[in-house]
């Protein structure tokens, strides 16, 4: 039997307790049937996420695709996502969209990662601004769309943006021919 890679079963692990939490979420929030139509397309997301520890690229893209996908299923089941943090985005979406980033950055060539980057992001200002009911969240006060709240989610995603950006920059860092890790790793020679 082989076994599975770390980052494997790290992300593994993470994907699944944020979908853990998605549910119990949406389980209390108006019963199951108001914060359901959001789970599928997170679930969703959550493989793609999976999928780019082998292919960043098209996962990046497949996910970029499921959550404009998602976010039009929402909108014409009249579903509310509920969220922590970015309005109109569930926890695990989140969780799988900064993990998108950190792969992308970390394994791809940068032309490819500054483009998957900006298609993530651009997906993701279309299902904040498209998902409606910005009050849904669970800190919302003001049911205006361009309120305080999309103010904070915009600062709380661009601060969620740059640390998974860092992130994958300083994994490629270490684990590229030349890095801290490649160097440490070969035996030094004594002349």
């Amino acid at each position: 039997m082989t076994p599975i890679p770390v980052p494997h079963r790290w992300l593994a692990a993470l994907l699944g307790a944020s979908l853990l939490v998605d549910l119990t979420l949406a389980a209390t929030r108006d019963g199951l049937t108001a914060g359901l139509p959001a789970l599928p397309g997170a679930f969703a997301l959550c493989v793609c996420a999976y999928l780019a520890l082998g292919r960043p690229v098209i996962g990046a893209l497949a996910g970029a695709a499921v959550l404009v996908g998602s976010t039009l299923v929402i909108r014409l089941t009249d579903g509310v996502p509920v969220s922590l943090g970015i309005q109109s985005i569930v926890l695990s979406e989140l969780v799988a969209g900064s993990a998108l980033v950190v792969l992308v950055i970390w394994r791809a060539a940068p032309w490819a990662a500054a483009g998957c980057v900006a298609v993530l992001v651009f997906a993701a200002l279309f299902a904040m601004i498209i998902r409606g009911d910005p009050c849904a969240g669970v800190y919302c006060a003001v049911p205006d769309p361009f309120s305080f709240d999309m103010y904070r989610s915009l600062v709380f995603g661009l601060c969620v943006l740059l640390l998974s950006i860092a992130i994958g920059s300083y994994l490629r860092y270490v684990f590229e021919p030349g890095g801290i890790r490649s160097s440490s790793s070969q035996p030094k020679s004594s002349a």
